[in-house]
């Protein structure tokens, strides 16, 4: 895949194979994003998300998240920061 042709790669744990290889799954996709941020949504139960960001995610919020978060994320993530939406 061409990372150019991309502003952001979205993530959604629940439609992956289990959030134990996530941060596995998260390296392998970063192998092939160059340049473009990568926003992981987490389950909103899931209280470790250390790993996720460790392992290389520009942004992280609940699976879940309000219109304003959705947003905040984005701008964030295209303006080159980082955005991370802890468990509460």
């Amino acid at each position: 895949m061409d990372d150019e042709a991309l502003d952001l790669a979205i993530l959604d744990l629940n439609s992956t194979y289990g959030i134990g290889s996530a941060p596995h799954i998260i390296i392998k996709i970063n192998n092939h994003l160059a340049t473009s941020p990568l926003l992981v949504l987490y389950p909103s139960n899931y209280t470790y998300i250390d790993p996720l960001i460790k392992a290389g995610a520009n942004g992280v919020i609940p699976n879940t998240p309000k219109e304003p978060t959705i947003i905040k994320s984005i701008d964030k993530l295209l303006s080159g920061k980082e955005f991370i939406c802890k468990p509460q």
